[in-house]
């Protein structure tokens, strides 16, 4: 949806499909976006291990993005011998400039005797500076076998790209001695400094 200013200092929780199998999505379209509260895209714990219940999809195109607050989008664990639920995605893309200094979870969810999710996937880009403070988590879950990292993007295509926060795509630990392999962190400053 398309807004002029957003400016969430409640919770904004994006529901599951109506089988419990999928975390929606959330796309917001405005001229400035300041987030001090908590956007929730998280998968739900599934005790049944009937579905896979992997983090949500959040994407922002602004002028301008603040992320003060927490953005929540982890898969949901599991408690039988399937794979937990995958982390899911944040792509935020600003013409002007972005400044976090929040939160942004996105870790695989953790299984007792399966798999653990993968972690996900944050794509951090402007076209003017881009600023992070934030800690980003994509990191693998734990499990039987631990989930893979994700994937972190951090860059500023017309300024500088700057990152003080905590930034991981670990890999989750394997009980069974099999952890999942490391994601990767990018950060690009092109046309400007990192």
């Amino acid at each position: 949806f398309y807004v002029p200013v957003l400016d969430n200092r409640g919770t904004i929780r994006v529901q599951e499909s109506s089988d419990g199998s999928e975390t929606g999505s959330l796309g917001v379209y405005a001229d400035t976006v300041i987030s001090s509260g908590t956007i929730d895209l998280r998968g739900a714990a599934n005790a049944e291990s009937q579905y896979r219940r992997d983090g949500g999809r959040l994407n922002v195109q602004a002028d301008a993005v603040f992320i003060d607050g927490r953005v929540l989008a982890s898969g949901g664990a599991v408690a039988g011998d399937s794979v937990a639920g995958h982390g899911g995605s944040v792509y935020i893309y600003t013409n002007g400039g972005q400044h976090h200094r929040g939160v942004f979870e996105l870790n695989g969810g953790n299984a007792v005797g399966g798999e653990g999710g993968d972690g996900g996937y944050v794509f951090l880009a402007s076209d003017g500076p881009s600023y992070n403070q934030a800690r980003i988590a994509a990191d693998g879950g734990d499990g039987l076998v631990g989930g893979d990292g994700g994937g972190v993007f951090l860059a500023g295509y017309g300024g500088d790209a700057w990152n003080a926060g905590n930034v991981a795509a670990n890999g989750g630990n394997g009980s069974d001695g099999t952890g999942g392999d490391g994601g990767w962190v990018n950060i690009y400053a092109y046309g400007g400094e990192l």
